[in-house]
């Protein structure tokens, strides 16, 4: 399973490369609270844990990268996601 997670965030990490991707990515509804629950998942002392988050880390610098705007969007996302989470 953890295969298929990696691959899936290393084919949105090559898509948020071409600036009509990110564009599509931004506006899709639940995808920047789902790659940042990758960064939570697994133990970074296995490999393969650690590369789903560094290949997600890497998307979300990409995506934030392309402005202010969407800074401030993924700000208030990430915001309003982590509120609806129970710790």
């Amino acid at each position: 399973m953890k295969e298929f997670k990696l691959l899936g965030v290393q084919i949105l990490e090559n898509l948020v490369d071409d600036q009509d991707n990110c564009t599509q990515v931004k506006d899709a509804k639940d995808l920047i609270p789902n790659i940042i629950e990758l960064t939570r998942e697994g133990r970074l002392d296995c490999k393969l844990d650690f590369e789903i988050v560094h290949s997600s880390l890497k998307a979300l610098l990409k995506l934030v990268k392309l402005g202010r705007s969407f800074g401030a969007k993924c700000l208030e996302i990430c915001t309003s996601w982590k509120s609806s989470k129970s710790c």
